[in-house]
């Protein structure tokens, strides 16, 4: 029998009695582009690699060709523990004294450990945090990109329609999203130096902490 099950942007498929899973994450284009209007003299964008994951390796790789088209760096270096992934980033943000870096972060970090050093560095250090998942913004990353679920929605429909009609066994590793929603963390912006006007902050989906509206 053929099933599809869609969470948090993942598709886990059986076709034909195999398995497959799809990721749908925005576009690195997009979150380049936004840390840009946001932080301009951002140069270099930091990503240390647990090789975890062949979906962050996919990005990883996707996200170096793209830096390169708009003369931004992505720096990445590889570790193989947590205490190694820590201590990477760490030194980087220490080394880092003319505003120009930005740490972007991988969706299934470590939320116990390793996520609270992080953003209790990027603070101590005025270094934005970029990621993927909502909740890190919450926490006090500066920007978040995430999937429009609405048109995600349709997107996975035509990809499940897609592979109905092919009669494929597997799904594409990753597909990257253009229609995405934005969050940002002000609070976080301040102690860069950021100040959102109201128009600035009307262009993003969801602002941290939450604003009271009379």
């Amino acid at each position: 029998s053929n099933t599809f099950t869609i969470i948090n942007g993942i598709i886990n498929a059986t076709y034909n009695d195999k398995a497959s899973s799809f990721f749908m994450l925005p576009s690195p284009a997009l979150m380049f582009d936004e840390i840009k209007k946001i932080m301009p003299s951002i140069k270099t964008v930091r990503v240390v690699d647990t090789h975890e994951s062949s979906v962050d390796d996919d990005l990883i790789s996707k996200a170096v060709v793209t830096a390169k088209t708009i003369d931004m760096l992505l720096d990445v270096s590889i570790s193989q523990s947590q205490g190694e992934y820590l201590q990477q980033l760490v030194g980087s943000m220490q080394d880092s004294n003319d505003n120009s870096l930005a740490v972007w972060l991988p969706v299934n970090i470590d939320r116990r450990v390793v996520l609270p050093e992080i953003l209790k560095n990027s603070w101590n250090y005025r270094i934005p945090i970029l990621s993927y998942n909502l909740a890190h913004v919450r926490r006090g990353a500066l920007l978040a990109l995430y999937p429009d679920n609405k048109k995600m929605g349709k997107r996975i429909g035509d990809v499940a329609q897609e592979i109905l009609d092919k009669e494929t066994n597997t799904l594409p590793k990753v597909s990257y999203l253009q229609d995405i929603k934005r969050a940002v963390n002000v609070q976080t912006g301040k102690r860069l130096g950021i100040r959102f006007s109201a128009d600035d902050l009307e262009q993003f989906d969801l602002v941290f902490p939450p604003r009271n509206i009379n």
